[in-house]
C-alpha cells in the first residue's frame, strides 16, 4: 500500500483520502523511524519522519471539509480526490447510492484522538463529533446506537433476507464512542456505553454485527463479530485498568 490514500478505507468500500486511514499511516511511520532510529542515526528514519510530518500537516487539507451543508467543518468518511470542499460524487456501496462526497459522514475519524495524531478537545474533532451524531444517532429503550453513515445499503431490507438493502446500527461504534470518551475524561459515557454493550450481548454474552432499531435485537449479520467484543474489552479496560490498550506508544 502507498499512502495517504487508500484503496479501501476502513469499511473495505471506498477509496480515496481517509482521516482514519492517514492517522494509521502517520503514526506506522513514526513507530518505524523510531524502531530504526534506536540503532543509531537512519537516513531512512529520517526520511519517513518528514512524511509523516508533511501528511499530519495535510491531514485538512484533505479530508476536512468547510463547505458541506452539515456544519461549517467537518472530516469526512472519504474524500475520493483528496478535495473535501468540491462536491465530489461518492458512490456507496451495496446500493447505498451516489452522493456528494459532503453527505457522507462517520465516526471513524475518532481514530486520529485513539492514535494520538489528533487531541480529544481539537475543536475539528469536537465539531465533527457533533455533526456525526446528528447523522448517524438512533435512540430507543434507554439505547443510544449508532449506524456506520448515512445511507448506508448494507443490510436486510426485512428479516431474513440479504445486502444490499438497508444498514441498521452496529454496537462496535458505542465502543467507539465510549474509548472516546474516555480519553476526553468523561467516565460516565465510558460506563453508559460499557453496560450498553452488555445488556446487547445478552445472556449467550454475543455482540452482532448489526442490530434492528426500535429493539437492539441481533439482525441476520455476524454474529458474534470479533471486532465488536475487542472493541468492547478495549472500553472495559479502559475503564478498569486505566489505559486504552491499543494507544500507540
Amino acid at each position: 500500500m502507498n499512502g495517504p490514500a487508500t484503496q479501501q478505507e476502513r469499511w473495505e468500500e471506498a477509496s480515496g483520502y481517509s482521516p482514519a486511514t492517514i492517522g494509521a499511516e502517520i503514526v506506522a511511520l513514526r513507530a518505524a523511524a523510531r524502531l530504526e532510529l534506536s540503532h543509531g542515526p537512519s537516513a531512512p528514519a529520517s526520511s519517513w519522519l518528514a512524511t509523516a510530518a508533511q501528511w499530519d500537516s495535510s491531514l485538512e487539507s484533505w479530508t476536512f471539509t468547510r463547505t458541506g451543508s452539515l456544519g461549517p467543518g467537518y472530516y469526512l468518511l472519504v474524500s475520493p480526490d483528496g478535495k473535501p470542499d468540491s462536491s465530489e460524487p461518492i458512490d456507496l456501496a451495496n446500493g447505498g447510492g451516489v452522493w456528494d462526497q459532503r453527505e457522507i459522514v462517520d465516526p471513524s475519524f475518532l481514530e486520529l484522538v485513539r492514535l494520538g495524531v489528533r487531541q480529544p478537545n481539537d475543536p475539528r474533532i469536537a465539531a465533527t463529533l457533533q455533526v456525526v451524531l446528528s447523522q448517524i444517532q438512533a435512540r430507543f429503550g434507554g439505547y443510544q446506537l449508532f449506524y456506520r453513515y448515512p445511507h448506508d445499503g448494507y443490510g436486510e431490507k426485512n428479516a431474513g433476507s440479504a445486502p444490499p438493502g438497508q444498514g441498521h446500527l452496529w454496537p462496535l461504534l458505542s465502543g467507539e464512542l465510549g474509548v472516546y470518551a474516555w480519553l476526553s475524561r468523561n467516565p460516565g459515557n465510558s460506563l453508559a456505553y460499557r453496560d450498553e454493550l452488555v445488556a446487547l450481548a445478552g445472556s449467550e454474552e454475543l455482540l452482532s454485527e448489526q442490530v434492528w432499531e426500535g429493539t437492539g435485537l441481533p439482525t441476520g449479520s455476524a454474529r458474534p463479530l470479533v471486532w465488536a467484543h475487542a472493541e468492547f474489552l478495549i472500553l472495559n479496560e479502559a475503564i478498569t485498568a486505566g489505559r486504552v490498550t491499543d494507544l500507540p506508544g
